[in-house]
């Protein structure tokens, strides 16, 4: 709900030092309180400056009490009580108190990144969250295809077996074999390096779906930060993300290579998909596949004995 008005009370504006030797601040209005406009009441003792450093929004200055020194880059001014300066975004100044205790008040805009538009901040929310539940349907059903493809051909070589099994040897000139355990050999090898083939495609892809529902579960993840830190704004996310990365002691680098992926996964998105065990069970399925190949060859020469050993020398 929109608020008409910000009241704070004396009582709950506190003066707070600053980093500077002599100086002190009161903030009176905050980034929480105005999106547009920031307020900072100082004090300033005799002798205690500010550096000369450089404005990332337009600021202006208003001068309560004492005498100071305004430091520019082509020349010093002095101004005091009752003066106003005013800075552009990107100009540099300093000030120093050169006479009597000191009073100021600056008032400056938040930076850019932090005047999120509530109507943007939720198209963004929306959108974010549409293209990870999209990523994750694409990837439920990669998941129950491949399923359904091994199913399918374990449920075809299920169902051949005992009839190939009992189909009567056949003759070959002088040599009699199995037809039934070569034709059953040889799809179990067919089969059986298709399925190893589609596993290692199928992990490749599941890595890829991991990294894309991970960085659109960022984007989401990223705007909900946005929204909660209290007008910080998307400029100071990625102090976020280098403190997450420092607390899971791993460096902030970029996605240069596939390790990399899991050093910025949020543990939520991992506990959902489940993707660890999704790998592990292509590998126990690959390595069912492998048994099933060396079935089918023990097959293929068993059927195949009997003229493999004529042939055999001495």
């Amino acid at each position: 709900m929109k608020r008409n008005a910000v009241v704070r009370r004396s009582s709950q504006i506190n003066r707070k030092p600053t980093c500077r030797p002599g100086l002190s601040e009161r903030q009176l209005l905050a980034s929480g309180d105005s999106r547009t406009q920031n307020v900072v009441l100082v004090n300033a003792e005799p002798g205690s400056e500010v550096e000369l450093h450089e404005v990332s929004t337009d600021e202006s200055i208003y001068f309560l009490s004492g005498t100071f020194e305004l430091v520019l880059p082509e020349g010093n001014e002095s101004v005091g009580a009752g003066d106003l300066v005013y800075f552009e975004s990107g100009s540099r100044h300093g000030l120093r108190c050169t006479k009597g205790k000191g009073r100021f008040l600056v008032f400056f805009a938040p930076p850019t990144s932090v005047l999120i538009d509530d109507e943007w901040l939720r198209t963004i929310y929306a959108q974010a969250w549409s293209q990870y539940t999209h990523e994750d349907d694409l990837s439920q059903r990669r998941n129950n295809l491949y399923i359904t493809i091994q199913a399918a051909l374990m449920a075809l070589l299920t169902g051949m077996s005992r009839s190939l099994l009992a189909l009567a040897p056949a003759d070959i000139g002088s040599y009699s074999f199995r037809l039934g355990w070569v034709i059953l050999g040889s799809m179990f090898l067919t089969f059986s390096v298709f399925a190893i083939l589609l596993g290692n495609y199928w992990r490749a892809v599941t890595k890829a779906g991991r990294g894309y529902l991970t960085v659109r579960w960022m984007i989401a993840h990223a705007v909900e930060r946005t929204a909660s830190v209290d007008g910080r704004g998307i400029a100071h996310l990625e102090d976020e993300w280098k403190r997450h990365s420092r607390e899971k002691g791993t460096p902030f680098t970029p996605f240069e290579q596939e390790g990399d992926l899991r050093r910025y996964e949020i543990e939520p998105a991992q506990q959902i998909r489940g993707w660890d065990s999704l790998l592990r069970v292509i590998t126990v399925v690959q390595i069912l596949w492998c048994l099933l190949f060396l079935a089918g060859a023990a097959l293929l020469v068993t059927a195949l004995w009997p003229i493999i050993r004529s042939n055999l020398p001495g």
